[in-house]
């Protein structure tokens, strides 16, 4: 499996599927990856930023919420949007 800053800088890749692939083995890691796609979730890309709030709702743990809770207030609309689905998704 890629190291994940390799995995977070894919998120805001020009190929869908490698976006897709990322999540995926972010997802896979769980909750060791959730200190990094909190960050990734600040910084970056608004693709990026939405690849980040979404593999941390698919992660499923809770520690996820402050930072989701954040990411409601970004500049980006489909930012916001990833935010409220991983909320939902984890019960918040």
């Amino acid at each position: 499996m890629a190291e994940v800053n390799e995995l977070i800088e894919d998120l805001a890749d020009d190929d869908s599927a490698k976006q897709a692939a990322a999540v995926e083995q972010l997802v896979a890691l769980g909750p060791e990856a959730l200190g990094d796609l909190s960050a990734a979730l600040q910084n970056g890309s608004p693709v990026r930023r939405q690849g980040a709030a979404v593999a941390m709702g698919r992660i499923g743990d809770a520690a996820a919420v402050e930072a989701l809770q954040g990411a409601l207030d970004d500049s980006d609309e489909n930012v916001k949007k990833a935010a409220a689905w991983a909320l939902k998704k984890l019960g918040a």
